[in-house]
């Protein structure tokens, strides 16, 4: 079998060189004036290529399942960029630490006005960008005024509420906001879009407005030489202000397939797979096993899958058939049996490390066949003569939408639904998309009945997450279930100071979400990660920005 998928490897590497030297493929080089190795979509741009390098340079090699879009990396876009690498080339003013902790970055203290309004930061001096030029209050400001405006940004309470940026002096700036929301400082340490970039990473030169051109930040991490769909490559900045980084690069290596990745860890082609990077699939583990040049990481994660319902559908308008289906998931069976011990059945949409989150705000629907087909029965459905539940002649029939292109267990988790829901006569058709189709189905399309998806984690959750998928606006719904009372609980709860007054709200969200069975909760996965056993100190991250200390990784051999 080996054997057979090495040769399969071989010949996918052979094609893709033949296509990445085409004449049709349009040269990407960015000067060396930008502060970054220079890159190309061709062949790369530095002397050394990014699937090698001298005999005396200590390189990872890290496996990635889609492309990290190095040729676009403005830290202001919303899109497929690798976020892990945003986090490594751009800094905030705010980090995101241990246990939550916020903590220093490129702010060396901050003050907090008493009706919490005004947000004074003092920047840490001696701080250079990749190209040489300083940090300063005017850069800072620059790089808000880059998105603060944006309306499709304004789901950030930075933006929101921003009345206005004061610079104060050369090293000092104050940010004053029309409403005290007390996620503000946290959305401060997110590496996108907050972290600040040079002036020189837009033409002309600090102009807010102007054309994204070059990748400029303050991070430990430059980038380096890629290959589009293949290849790319993060540089250690060898001027860093902070702990700098043990080796001199980082390559990144695309390989979509699961298995592929697999047998590239194996045979040594690869140092790091797994996370949300190139997820590992659960059935893969075996294979693993005795492998002795590999170690399986597990790491917690407060990450969750669930289903949205779209809310445009008239049969999902029936608060009764949402119950029903809800009623039909055991998360149990997916998380000990489906996915083999690995993760927790979901409670609720978070899990119970999420701030605000509790046993008790954790109540969901049990597993009620019986109850389910009442409900249905109750909201006026019959089964036809084809074993499918109907009323007024419209089956209940429900496309599902997922890939398993970036979360490989979402494939069986479909199944799994779709023969649950067969038990009572709801059709479930599957409708396995590729990565940016099916999350142009999510965000734009809404050509779905339901979707899998995921919270986001650490400092997202919860009010990040929630404002992001359930709040909406006359001119812009919500992505997941859009409820005006749900908007208005979510947007109050941000404005609460004291934490007693917090836990009620999100108590009260997190109720009606149970009482109008907005969601399907479905698992709790763990972060996942193989490792060469060549790499030596490799100790978690803080958040999923950071899933490793890459600075104080070292290689043995």
């Amino acid at each position: 079998m080996k054997r057979y998928l090495k040769i399969i490897l071989m010949l996918v590497f052979v094609l893709s060189m033949l296509a990445a030297c085409s004449p049709k493929t349009n040269d990407t080089s960015l000067s060396d004036q930008s502060g970054s190795a220079s890159v190309s979509e061709e062949t790369g741009g530095n002397e050394v290529n990014s699937t090698g390098g001298a005999d005396n340079e200590k390189i990872i090699n890290v496996a990635l399942s889609s492309d990290p879009e190095f040729d676009q990396f403005d830290n202001i876009i919303t899109g497929m960029q690798l976020l892990q690498a945003n986090a490594m080339v751009y800094e905030g003013l705010v980090k995101y630490g241990k246990k939550g902790e916020l903590v220093p970055g490129l702010a060396e203290s901050w003050d907090i006005s008493e009706d919490g309004k005004i947000y004074t930061f003092h920047i840490r001096e001696g701080v250079q960008f990749t190209d040489g030029t300083p940090l300063n209050a005017e850069v800072v400001k620059f790089s808000f005024d880059r998105w603060v405006h944006d309306p499709k940004l304004q789901s950030f309470s930075i933006a929101k509420y921003l009345d206005k940026m004061e610079i104060i002096d050369e090293m000092t700036i104050a940010f004053h906001f029309t409403e005290a929301y007390y996620p503000i400082l946290i959305e401060f340490s997110y590496p996108r879009p907050v972290g600040i970039m040079s002036l020189n990473s837009v033409s002309p030169a600090g102009d807010p407005e102007g054309e994204f051109v070059k990748s400029i930040g303050t991070g430990a991490w430059m980038i380096g030489d890629f290959v589009k769909g293949q290849t790319a490559t993060l540089v250690a900045n060898p001027n860093y202000w902070g702990e700098k980084p043990a080796v001199d690069k980082i390559v990144f290596s695309v390989i979509p397939d699961p298995q592929a990745r697999i047998y590239a860890i194996q045979n040594g082609e690869i140092d790091i797979a797994g996370g949300s990077m190139s997820s590992i699939s659960i059935d893969s583990l075996p294979s693993i096993e005795g492998v002795d040049n590999v170690e399986l990481k597990r790491f917690p994660s407060t990450t969750s899958y669930f289903t949205i319902f779209n809310y445009n559908n008239v049969q999902l308008s029936d608060v009764k058939v949402r119950k029903a289906l809800n009623m039909l998931v055991d998360t149990n069976a997916i998380a000990e049996h489906l996915l083999n011990g690995v993760g927790k059945p979901a409670k609720a949409l978070f899990q119970e490390d999420v701030p605000f989150t509790t046993e008790e705000n954790s109540k969901w629907y049990d597993v009620d066949l019986e109850g389910a087909k009442e409900l249905l029965a109750e909201a006026g459905y019959t089964m036809n003569a084809d074993g499918i539940q109907e009323k007024d002649g419209k089956p209940l029939s429900f496309r599902f939408v997922f890939s398993d292109k970036e979360f490989t267990e979402w494939k069986a988790i479909a199944e799994y639904l779709q023969a649950e829901f067969a038990k009572v006569g709801v059709e479930l058709i599957l409708d396995n998309r590729e990565i940016n189709a099916y999350y142009d189905s999510l965000w734009k399309d809404k050509d779905y009945d339901l979707i899998i998806y995921r919270t986001y984690s650490d400092s997202w959750n919860p009010h990040g997450f929630l404002v992001s998928i359930f709040t909406g606006s006359e001119d812009s719904p919500a992505v997941g279930w859009d409820d005006e009372e749900l908007t208005a609980m979510i947007n109050d709860v941000l404005k609460k100071t004291n934490d007693v007054e917090k836990q009620k709200g999100y108590d009260a969200i997190y109720k009606k979400m149970y009482d109008d069975a907005c969601i399907i909760p479905l698992y709790y996965p763990e972060e996942l990660f193989l490792v060469s056993k060549r790499l030596e100190n490799v100790k978690t991250g803080y958040d999923s920005y950071f899933p490793f200390l890459w600075n104080e990784i070292t290689i043995k051999y």
